[in-house]
C-alpha cells in the first residue's frame, strides 16, 4: 500500500522529468587567405520534455576575435534581444570567450540549429609552415553526441606542387580522418562526454599569403615530431586493443566453463549436503502438537531464532493462559463515533507469587519488568504508559532477547555439514569473483564471464543450507498445524473445542494464524461464546461477544503492545592542445 502511495505521490513528478540528446554535430569551416575562418554549425538536439532555451561556449584564448553572427532554424532567423522570447538570442563576445545561449518552445521533439560565425587569425602562419589547430568539441561538453561530422575547405591558391596538406584527428580511437588535395574529413560516431575532438592541420605557409607571420620561428620539424610521438602511442594502443580482442575471443569459452564450475560442483553436492531430510508426515487426522517446546520457542525456532514481535505477543498470551495476567478492553468514559476501547494488561500478583516456581526465566522477567518497573509496582499497564516508555522498554527487550537465545544456543537449527559445505561454496564463489573482477580489469572483458560465475555460485551457496532432522520434524508438524488451523479441518473432527482451544491458540498466534482465521470461528464457536474460551480476555461490551470481535480486537491490542516495546512488524592519443573548443546545454 505505501509503495502505490508513493508512486501516486511521485508519478507527476516523474512525468515533469526531462533530458535532452544531442545527436548530430555537422561543421564546415572554411579557411581564408587572410587566416580567418568562417564556420557553419549545426547542433541537432533532441528534446524529451518541454525546453525553452539552449547555449553554446567557444573559447577564443589561443584564436582571433569574433566578426560576425547569425543564428537560424531552417528558414527562420534568430534575432538579438534580451527578452527570452522565443525566436531570440544574448550573445556574449570578448578576446577570450563567445558565448550565446538563444530560446525557443521545444516538446518532445527534434529540433535542429544553425549557427554561423566568422572567427579572425585562426591559422597560425610561420615561415616554414601554416597551422590550423582547433578543437571541434572540447572536454567541457557535458553531453555524449551522437555523431559528429567536420568538413575543412583550404583556400585555393598558388601553392608550390610540391605543397602537400597533412592532417591528424585528436580523439577517441574510433575517429576517422581523411585528407583531401585541398580539404580535410573526419567524422566520429558516440563521442562520449567530456572528451574532446580535434584537428590538425598543416600546409604550405604560402596557401595563407594574405597573413602575417604569428612567428618567425620555424615550426614544421617540431609539429612533425610531436604529432608522430602522439601516432605512435595512438597506435600502440590501437595494438593493445586489437590484442586484448583477440584474447577476449580465444578466453570466452574457457572462462565460460571456469564461470560454470561452481554451478558443478553445486550439484554434486546438492545430493548429499543440501537435499532435505526426509521425516514421517502426520496424517490427516493430527490435530495436536507435541507440547515439548514453550510457545516462544517454538515461535523462536519457526522464524529461524529470529525475536519479533510476534515473540512478545506470544509470551504475553502464554502467561494470559496460565492465568497470570488478563488482557482487557476499557471502554471511554465519553464514548463517541470515533473513541475507540484502550487495551490494559492486569497482573494476578498473588497467583504470580504462589506460582511463581512454574514459570520460565524470561516469562517471569517480563512480568518484574512490565509491572514492578514500567509500571511502578502497580497491578496494571496500558498501552499509553507502555509508548510513553518506550525507549525503556526497547532498551530492556535486548537483554530478554539474549535470555531467551540462551535457551535455545544447544538447539541447531542448520545441519553441521550443510553449513560447512555451504561456506566451501561460497568461498569458492568468491575466489571466482575476485578473480574475474582481476582478469577483467588487467587482462580481458572475457573476465565478466567468471564475475557472473562467482556471483552465481555465492547465491548457489546458500542452497546448500538445509535444516537438521530435528528442525525438519518440528517443521512438519508446525506447519501441518498452521495449515489445519487456517483451514478450519478440526470443525469436522470429534475435537473439544474448548480443549483444543485452551491449550493451542497461543501456539496458532506463536506460528502467525492471522485474525481473519480466527473470526471464521464464529460457527465453530456457536452456543459457546468467545469468552468461554478465552476467559482471559475481558472486551469492553457485550455487543462483542463474536470470533471476529475477539480477533480483531486482539490483533489490534498485541500489535500495539509489540510496537510499543520496540518492534515493527582513429584518432591519435595525443593532443588537446587546439584552440576552441565547444561546448553547451538546453533547459
Amino acid at each position: 500500500m505505501r509503495q502505490k502511495f508513493l508512486f501516486f505521490l511521485l508519478f507527476p513528478i516523474l512525468l515533469s522529468a526531462k533530458s535532452f540528446s544531442l545527436d548530430t554535430i555537422r561543421v564546415h569551416f572554411r579557411l581564408e587567405p587572410d587566416g580567418s575562418m568562417r564556420v557553419e554549425e549545426m547542433r541537432s538536439y533532441y528534446f524529451n520534455g518541454r525546453f525553452s532555451w539552449a547555449d553554446y561556449k567557444l573559447d577564443l584564448s589561443q584564436i582571433g576575435q569574433l566578426i560576425g553572427f547569425e543564428l537560424r532554424e531552417a528558414d527562420q532567423i534568430y534575432r538579438p534581444a534580451s527578452n527570452k522570447k522565443p525566436g531570440s538570442y544574448k550573445l556574449q563576445a570578448d578576446q577570450n570567450r563567445l558565448y550565446v545561449k538563444w530560446y525557443y518552445k521545444a516538446n518532445r521533439e527534434r529540433r535542429r540549429f544553425t549557427l554561423t560565425y566568422q572567427i579572425s587569425d585562426a591559422v597560425k602562419v610561420y615561415p616554414d609552415v601554416a597551422e590550423w589547430y582547433y578543437q571541434v568539441v572540447g572536454s567541457a561538453n557535458k553531453k555524449t553526441v551522437g555523431r559528429v561530422e567536420v568538413l575543412v575547405e583550404l583556400p585555393s591558391s598558388a601553392a608550390p606542387a610540391d605543397a602537400k596538406l597533412r592532417a591528424w584527428l585528436h580523439a577517441p580511437l574510433h575517429g576517422k580522418i581523411e585528407v583531401g588535395e585541398n580539404s580535410v574529413a573526419a567524422v566520429i560516431d558516440h563521442l562520449p562526454a567530456r572528451k574532446f575532438f580535434e584537428i590538425r592541420l598543416i600546409t604550405d605557409p604560402s596557401v595563407f599569403n594574405q597573413t602575417a607571420f604569428y612567428s618567425q620561428d620555424e615550426q614544421k620539424s617540431a609539429i612533425l615530431t610531436q604529432e608522430k610521438e602522439w601516432a605512435e602511442a595512438a597506435n600502440q594502443e590501437r595494438q593493445k586493443l586489437s590484442l586484448r580482442k583477440q584474447i577476449d575471443q580465444q578466453m570466452q569459452f574457457p572462462f565460460i566453463l571456469l564461470g560454470l564450475s561452481g554451478l558443478v560442483i553445486f550439484l554434486l553436492l546438492y545430493p548429499r549436503y543440501g537435499r532435505r531430510h526426509q521425516t514421517t508426515e502426520p496424517g490427516p487426522d493430527y490435530f495436536f502438537l507435541k507440547d515439548d517446546l514453550h510457545p516462544v520457542f517454538v515461535n523462536v525456532l519457526f522464524n529461524n531464532k529470529q525475536i519479533s514481535g510476534l515473540t512478545f505477543s506470544t509470551a504475553l498470551i502464554a502467561l494470559a493462559q496460565q492465568g497470570f495476567i488478563r488482557i482487557e478492553e476499557i471502554q471511554p468514559l465519553k464514548p463517541s463515533w470515533f473513541s475507540r476501547p484502550s487495551t490494559r494488561m492486569n497482573l494476578e500478583r498473588r497467583f504470580w507469587q504462589e506460582h511463581k516456581a512454574e514459570l520460565t526465566d524470561f516469562e517471569d522477567a517480563l512480568l518484574i519488568f512490565l509491572f514492578d518497573e514500567v509500571a511502578a509496582g502497580e497491578d496494571y499497564i496500558d498501552l499509553k504508559t507502555m509508548r510513553r516508555k518506550a525507549h525503556k522498554i526497547s532498551t530492556w527487550m535486548r537483554t530478554w532477547t539474549k535470555q531467551i537465545k540462551a535457551h535455545l544456543k544447544n538447539f541447531k537449527i542448520y545441519d553441521r555439514q550443510s553449513i560447512r559445505a555451504m561456506l566451501l561454496l561460497m568461498a569458492f564463489g568468491g575466489l571466482l569473483l575476485l578473480g574475474g573482477i582481476l582478469t577483467t580489469v588487467y587482462f580481458t572483458a572475457a573476465g565478466v564471464w567468471i564475475i557472473g560465475g562467482g556471483v552465481v555460485t555465492i547465491a548457489l551457496g546458500a542452497g546448500l543450507l538445509r535444516y537438521t532432522p530435528g528442525q525438519v520434524a518440528y517443521l512438519t508438524q508446525w506447519n501441518l498445524f498452521k495449515k489445519q488451523v487456517r483451514n478450519q479441518v478440526f470443525r469436522q473432527a470429534a475435537i473439544d473445542p474448548l480443549q483444543f482451544w485452551n491449550k493451542w491458540f497461543v501456539y496458532a498466534i506463536a506460528l502467525g494464524v492471522s485474525k481473519k482465521h480466527f473470526a471464521m470461528l464464529d460457527i465453530h464457536l456457536a452456543g459457546s461464546g468467545w469468552n468461554h474460551f478465552f476467559p482471559w480476555y475481558l472486551g469492553a461490551s457485550q455487543a462483542h461477544n463474536s470470533p471476529a470481535d475477539f480477533a480483531s480486537h486482539i490483533s489490534t491490542a498485541l500489535n500495539a503492545v509489540s510496537s510499543a516495546a520496540g518492534f515493527s512488524g582513429g584518432a591519435s592519443a595525443g593532443g588537446g592542445g587546439g584552440a576552441g573548443g565547444a561546448a553547451g546545454g538546453a533547459g
